[in-house]
């Protein structure tokens, strides 16, 4: 295999179809140069991981890993808010304190569990008199405080063991 560009190659060439080689040619006598244009504008994989996110509005996804021997999927994602807000006396500040990462369960993609690495932030609460100086950003929208699931798969499970009660829905979410 030589790696040579289809304009300088002297005889006919054959574009090489392998992912890992793409851009190089084999020489193979009698065969002719195969330019391969895309069928279809791919879409970022980011992007398309991102929509879906249980917010979009909320949550920005930074990375993803695939682990097929756990058929886990792991999203990191931050949150996209510019500010927090106290949860005792409302008021908004921008002056982190420091952050951290979140681990929740996410409704599963196919054969996969998702999970979501959220990192979120800690602020300071500017109100002089709040008994609370520093909190945790919340995403009321996505995770309850404290919640180790998200709230859409909180409403499947829920769901699952209305619908099925008893035992049943117990073995059905196992799966979840």
């Amino acid at each position: 295999l030589y790696s040579i560009s289809p304009t300088s190659c002297p005889r006919s060439c054959v574009t090489d179809r392998n992912t890992d080689l793409r851009g190089t040619v084999s020489v193979l006598p009698g065969d002719t140069v195969h330019e391969e244009e895309p069928a279809f504008v791919s879409t970022p994989v980011l992007t398309l991981l991102a929509r879906f996110l249980p917010e979009r509005t909320t949550l920005a996804l930074e990375a993803w890993h695939v682990d097929d021997a756990a058929a886990q999927i792991t999203l990191d994602t931050i949150s996209t808010h510019s500010q927090g807000s106290c949860p005792l006396c409302h008021v908004q500040t921008t002056r982190v304190h420091s952050r951290y990462t979140r681990t929740v369960a996410d409704v599963p993609w196919g054969a996969y569990a998702v999970r979501l690495q959220l990192r979120v932030r800690k602020f300071f609460c500017d109100h002089p008199t709040c008994p609370r100086q520093i909190f945790t950003e919340r995403l009321p929208a996505v995770v309850a405080p404290w919640a180790r699931r998200t709230l859409r798969l909180a409403q499947h499970l829920s769901a699952l063991g209305i619908a099925l009660g008893g035992q049943a829905g117990a073995r059905l979410a196992a799966r979840f």
